[in-house]
């Protein structure tokens, strides 16, 4: 096989099989299923041993005692074959053309190591609900510090080397979630990266996915800039770059909290973010995000005029 594609899951065979026909059903068809199952008492066994059946020496299955999805994902990565390897939650669908259109990138372009794409949100029911097809990713570059402050990938849309995968050690297990961004950090220091903007996956968010909850997203976030600032080696641009990036990461709990209507959880968060860069407030959407959460809408004059004194200290010290 050249490629791989490992499906970390865990008790959520209703939508298996729409995820093994999109990885099987691919219009580049030397490719691999390699299902993770992280402990399900549902009928995940049973299906595999199906597909197994009607796809023979195409799908391949490990077990494991709920060790988490990161040591799933591993022990799938363990088992892959392929030159390429992909990485796809098992409530997700492929959509038919996408390793060819992402493996023929990865050819064509030896001095890159993964390529993502845009994708459709589906709800539950398998609806589209939504798009995200970027235009301001480059089609090839370096963009570890871009990554590092928004998480641009979506995992199911990514396609690595094999090789470049299992030198960088895979995932990390001490992140229970928020693994792949990570994983894809990693990447994006290790190689340039790939962008094709076509959807090529539909992303399915329901109930069930665990960025429902703001606070275990939160502190997996957290944890995983941890990791990349504690590391040694990396270099002083990106170093001082610490409190913008997890300015960051309160302000996506302000955005969640939000959604949920959690009012007093979001503007713990936008003091947080505020007290690691206040500046913050000069940025248009910051201020208007502050905004919604402090007062639900509009932009109060105290508001205003705090930007405008920050404006001016920014001019006055060349910045």
């Amino acid at each position: 096989m050249s490629a791989s594609v490992v499906v970390p899951t865990y008790n959520y065979d209703r939508y298996l099989p729409d995820c093994l026909d999109g990885i099987l059903g691919q219009t580049y068809r030397d490719v691999e299923a390699i299902i993770a199952d992280d402990g399900s008492t549902d009928r995940t066994a049973e299906i595999v041993r199906d597909y197994q059946a009607r796809y023979p020496g195409r799908v391949k299955y490990v077990y494991q005692e709920r060790q988490g999805v990161t040591a799933a994902t591993n022990a799938g990565l363990r088992l892959a074959a392929g030159e390429f390897v992909g990485f796809q939650g098992s409530d997700d669908v492929w959509l038919p053309h996408k390793l060819e259109r992402q493996i023929a990138v990865l050819r064509d372009n030896p001095q890159v190591g993964w390529v993502h794409s845009g994708v459709l949100y589906v709800d539950g029911e398998g609806n589209v609900t939504g798009q995200v097809s970027r235009t301001d990713q480059p089609a090839i570059g370096w963009v570890f510090d871009h990554l590092l402050l928004v998480k641009f990938i979506f995992e199911p849309s990514l396609v690595v080397r094999r090789e470049l995968a299992t030198r960088l050690g895979g995932f990390d297990e001490r992140v229970t979630a928020g693994e792949d961004w990570e994983f894809e950090l990693r990447l994006a220091r290790a190689t340039p990266g790939a962008y094709v903007p076509e959807p090529l996956v539909k992303y399915r968010v329901h109930g069930g996915n665990m960025h429902r909850n703001p606070l275990h997203m939160e502190r997996n976030s957290l944890a995983v800039l941890d990791i990349v600032f504690a590391d040694p080696t990396l270099p002083e641009r990106y170093q001082a770059m610490r409190n913008r990036a997890y300015r960051h990461v309160y302000l996506e709990s302000v955005i969640r909290y939000l959604q949920q209507g959690r009012q007093a959880e979001a503007r713990a968060r936008l003091r947080l973010a505020l007290a690691l860069d206040p500046t913050a407030l000069l940025e248009p959407d910051v201020a208007r995000l502050a905004a919604k959460t402090l007062f639900g809408a509009g932009k109060p004059a105290w508001l205003r005029s705090l930007q405008t004194k920050l404006r001016r200290t920014e001019a006055a010290s060349g910045g």
